[in-house]
Formats: C-alpha cells, structure tokens, sequence
C-alpha cells in the first residue's frame, strides 16, 4: 500500500504464485510515479520468493501501464458482469 500524508493512495495485490490480482491508484494520485512504485514492490517481493512470472487480468485501461513496466499480452479476453461485456486482458512478465 503507498501513503501520502498518512492516507492510503493506492494499493497492489499479489499472491504467492505472483498473481496480480488488484492494482489501485487514486486519481488524484495518478501520473506521480505511486504505480509504478507499488508494481515495482511486487515484482521485488515475488522475486524473493522465487517466482519466475507474474501475471494479471488488465482492464483496458491498464493495459499500457502494464506495457510500459515490460508486461505482455498473452491473450485478449472479453468478460460478461452483470450482462456488460467487457474487454481485459491476460498478460504476463518473466522476472530475471
């Protein structure tokens, strides 16, 4: 979790197999480096633990902070919620 000003301002969930499964940031805290540092604490703790690949479910709109940090789409998915269909997307990152 990343704070500011002893307020949460955004978050990464990770389990032990290196699933990604939450990644938040608050909008008033977007484009300040917070993601980017908390994707980086993941990958850092997954590694420790001997995980070999990270992977995640993007939204759309995640999908290039995925990219831009050296992720890959695997494949695109379409998802039915609540009869909305929506589009994601299966990426993954080998650590070194």
């Amino acid at each position: 979790m990343a704070e500011r000003d002893g307020a949460a301002v955004g978050f990464v969930s990770i389990d032990a197999n290196g699933h990604v499964d939450l990644a938040y940031v608050l909008p008033s805290a977007a484009r300040q480096g917070v993601g980017s540092a908390l994707l980086r604490a993941a990958e850092s703790w997954a590694a420790q633990r001997g995980v070999g690949e990270l992977s995640t479910e993007a939204s759309l709109a995640a999908r290039g902070f995925f990219e831009a940090h050296g992720w890959q789409v695997v494949e695109a998915q379409a998802v039915e919620r609540r009869g909305i269909t929506l589009r994601r997307f299966a990426m993954r990152k080998r650590l070194v």
